[in-house]
């Protein structure tokens, strides 16, 4: 092989080697796992950010990005608390969420960080 094949092989494992070690060719489909929290929210809960696979470090130049690949972070607002905890037993009855942790919760606002199953 010629030196510049090698180079270009070289550079593709690492390519797929940040694919792999950002989640971003695991088995899992985010969407799905979106669309089934989006269905179950009644009318009295909006959303204002859904963040799938959100950062687990700060953005730093020259730094590794590592990702939490199986967490979704929701925020929104909610008109009644008795709503919004009917939603959120509904979302750890799932069978692909590992847990339903409420970070913030503050008269109408919250937020929740939803972690699925590595099954």
């Amino acid at each position: 092989m010629t030196l510049r094949v090698k180079e270009l092989e070289k550079e593709k494992e690492g390519k797929e080697q940040i694919l792999v070690s950002s989640g971003f060719r695991q088995t899992k489909y985010m969407s799905y796992f979106v669309s089934e929290i989006v269905r179950l929210v009644p009318e009295g809960i909006q959303f204002s950010s859904i963040v799938v696979r959100p950062f687990s470090n700060s953005v730093k130049k020259n730094k590794k990005l590592l990702f939490d690949n199986e967490v979704i972070l929701v925020k929104g607002n909610t008109l009644s608390n008795i709503e919004f905890s009917n939603w959120v037993l509904k979302l750890k009855k799932l069978d692909w969420v590992f847990q339903v942790e409420i970070l913030d919760y503050v008269k109408d606002s919250f937020e929740i960080k939803i972690m699925i199953d590595k099954k």
